[in-house]
Order: structure tokens, then sequence, then C-alpha cells
């Protein structure tokens, strides 16, 4: 409902686009949009290219492999290296930070939920931004809205951060798949 933009990642032209370094990988592979965390405490992103105030969207986010402290999800509200973030990990675990000026705020801390399916799953992972009200949703389910006036419009896109936290193994890089976006913009 309300979803006038859809991607299923099976053409590699959709515009997501494709990148390799040293820590991180982008790529299209069968029919999913793999993104990959090489990098300690490193977090890397792709975007849509929008900007919007007031959107809905949708993905599927599957962790591959690596340390189930590997944080991915939605970035949204993208405009000059401010956003908001809506990530989870493959404990179970749900976070909403923003990024504002160069500072990071904890709007929801890590937090566990057992609406998310734990470890090498796929979750389907929501958000509506209408004004000032946020609010997320974990699997159809909508798990919280936050209230915040910080940033009003922007893009949307991916995030995979891979975290130095307890139970890391420094070798691991983590690996998601995103699937079946869908976006769209609300008056």
């Amino acid at each position: 409902e309300g979803y006038t933009m859809s991607d299923d990642f099976s053409d590699r032209s959709s515009g997501w686009g494709e990148y390799d370094s040293d820590t991180y990988m982008r790529y299209y592979s069968q029919g999913e949009y793999h993104m990959v965390q090489k990098g300690e405490d490193m977090s890397d992103r792709a975007l849509l290219g929008n900007d919007a105030e007031n959107f809905i969207t949708e993905v599927k986010a599957r962790l591959d492999s690596g340390p189930l402290t590997g944080q991915y999800g939605i970035l949204f509200r993208f405009s000059d290296d401010n956003y908001y973030l809506f990530g989870i990990n493959g404990r179970g675990w749900f976070t909403v930070k923003k990024h504002v000026d160069g500072k990071v705020y904890e709007l929801i801390p890590l937090t566990e939920t057992y609406i998310l399916n734990k470890g090498y799953v796929t979750n389907k992972l929501g958000v509506k931004a209408d004004g000032n009200t946020l609010s997320l949703y974990i699997n159809g389910k909508m798990v919280r809205a936050i209230s915040d006036t910080s940033l009003t419009h922007g893009d949307v896109g991916f995030f995979v951060s891979r975290l130095a936290e307890e139970g890391y193994i420094k070798e691991q890089s983590v690996s998601v798949a995103f699937d079946d976006f869908k976006y769209g913009e609300i008056s």
C-alpha cells in the first residue's frame, strides 16, 4: 500500500551500483543485493538516490555470514552525511541511531525483541517516516514509533557495519543479502 517503486535486484543496472575494495564490497547476485563489510569497526552504505520528506519503505535482509554482532539495515533521511539508522543484528537485537554533524545519538539502544529471527536468516524491515514520527517495523509488526525533529528529509538506503564487540572474531567479515526492496513517498 503506497509503494510506488520496488526492486527485486534481478537487474544489475537498477541503480544501487557495484563496488569492491579491501574493506567493502557490494554486488548483485542471484536476485539479491549483497553488501560485505571487511573493515574493523567500519560501516558502509548503498543509497537509492532520492530525496523525500515522508515515505514508507521495506526490505528483506539476511545475515549470510560473519559475527552475529554485525549490524545491518536501513538508513533514511540521509542528507549531507546526516541520517537515521535502523539496524538489527543476528542476535535478535535492534537499534535506532541518528548521525548529526558528526555525532551519534542512540534513539533506541540495542534492544532484544522476540519478533526478530535470530542467526543467518531473513528478517523484513520497514520504516515509515511521516513528519516527526518515525515508525519501525520488523516482520510486519510495528516495534516502535519515535518522535524526532532533527532530520526532515533525505535519501534512503542500506548499511552494513562490522563492530568489534564481545564475541567478535577478527577475520570474519559481515556479509548481508538484501531483497524485495519497496519504497513510496507519502504526502
